[in-house]
């Protein structure tokens, strides 16, 4: 780099020592790095008021130079952590003013959650079609989010005509990078046979993959499948700790499945007591479903029984489910 800016500044006649070069390349990284700046230039006006104006037209060259071999990864990472930190307090308009010109300039991870903002009006009005443009090309350049995100779209017809084989395609993408959201749905595509020929062994690989990432839902069908022996070898003991693993990690479903078994007495013994608890906890949810389980349990239950239960649910709900089995 210093060989360089020699040749290039042989017409400039103030000579500039290599220990110079050194203090100015230090303070011109220091500037280019800052999050702050704007661009290459704002960094050269910065850092010119702090030099003899002697080295003006050195520094126009530094910042040609020097700041896109300096800043580019610094500054990027730096401003993506920003962007995260901003979204994770509900500051969606500091996300959108950081990941746009970002987004515009390339950056997949950027162009993603510009994707995120229009798709949820968060910070900006909500425009799906807006949305799916900046997913496919966050997608394009590989990005598993993304392309989780395209396949999404494609699969619940938002911004897009649904079509179940992009969907399918998207969410291959994605969980054959190991992204467990794309798991789970690819293994919910072949247990329906939506947009492929339904396979029960293939839907149980892929909600495995995405349960040893800790997908709840994935976890709730693997207890499903044992239970009943799809696409798996029928296992009472294996489906009873899956429902019990989902249950802790507050999947409705399986707690309302658990509280079945225990009111049936289906692989573990009968009791009614926390048949009640585990079914009201489901029915939080209101699915109609859920409420029929609690209901059916309370039908069985004295007075006293069902304060019990009461007492239990409340207690494990103020456990966030933990140690409630």
């Amino acid at each position: 780099m210093s060989d360089l800016l020699g040749h290039a500044l042989d017409g400039i006649t103030t000579v500039v020592k290599v220990t110079e070069f050194d203090q100015i390349e230090r303070k011109t990284a220091a500037f280019c790095s800052r999050p702050a700046l704007t661009s290459k230039r704002t960094g050269v006006e910065l850092l010119a008021h702090t030099l003899p104006l002697s080295r003006y037209l050195f520094l126009m060259l530094c910042g040609v130079l020097l700041c896109p071999a300096i800043t580019t990864a610094a500054t990027v990472e730096e401003s993506d952590a920003m962007a995260l930190a901003a979204s994770k307090r509900g500051d969606f308009a500091t996300v959108l003013r950081i990941v746009r010109p970002l987004a515009e300039t390339g950056h997949a991870k950027s162009q993603q959650r510009l994707g995120y903002l229009n798709e949820t009006g968060s910070g900006v009005p909500k425009d799906n079609l807006e949305a799916m443009k900046w997913y496919k090309l966050a997608a394009a350049q590989g990005l598993p989010a993304a392309q989780y995100s395209v396949g999404n779209m494609y699969d619940s017809g938002t911004g897009v005509s649904r079509n179940y084989s992009e969907a399918l395609k998207w969410y291959r993408l994605a969980a054959n990078q190991s992204y467990a959201m794309a798991q789970f749905h690819l293994g919910m595509m072949y247990q329906d046979g939506t947009g492929v020929q339904a396979n029960k062994f293939e839907a149980f690989k892929w909600f495995e993959l995405a349960a040893a990432q800790g997908n709840v839902k994935a976890e709730s069908n693997i207890g499903v499948m044992y239970y009943e022996g799809l696409g798996v070898r029928q296992d009472n003991a294996k489906a009873l700790y899956w429902y019990r693993l989902a249950a802790q990690h507050g999947s409705a479903k399986a707690q309302g499945n658990l509280g079945a078994l225990y009111f049936n007495g289906r692989i573990v013994q009968q009791d009614l007591v926390r048949a009640y608890m585990w079914t009201s906890l489901s029915a939080r949810t209101g699915a109609a479903e859920e409420l029929k389980k609690r209901d059916e349990a309370a039908s069985h239950l004295t007075g006293q029984q069902t304060r019990q239960a009461e007492q239990l649910a409340e207690g494990c709900l103020a456990r966030s489910f933990q140690g409630c089995d």
